[in-house]
């Protein structure tokens, strides 16, 4: 899991230096590293899917997009984990 976290980490500098391109290479090879491991269900995955998700929007793909973004909701959803409509800023459900 390492792999994958540093990879994302990766994947958001060159987001941020706005090299959309390697940053989507980068996001993509970490959920393949979660693919390949449908155990690891956590909010590592499902922050790798919702920088896919808006890499994706950023490269002008507006439905792969949306279809990573409600890959990313899922997964918090599973975790019992909803996102801050302002920050997009994971956290802990304790409204049960």
């Amino acid at each position: 899991m390492d792999y994958a976290h540093v990879l994302n980490a990766q994947g958001v500098v060159a987001r941020k230096m706005g090299d959309h391109a390697s940053a989507m290479t980068l996001f993509t090879q970490a959920k393949v590293f979660y693919d390949q491991r449908p155990e690891l269900v956590s909010r590592s995955k499902a922050m790798v899917i919702g920088n896919v998700g808006r890499t994706m929007a950023l490269l002008g793909d507006a439905d792969s997009a949306m279809v990573a973004y409600e890959e990313a909701l899922q997964t918090f959803k599973s975790l019992d984990i909803w996102l801050n409509p302002d920050t997009g800023t994971p956290r802990v459900c304790v409204c049960r």
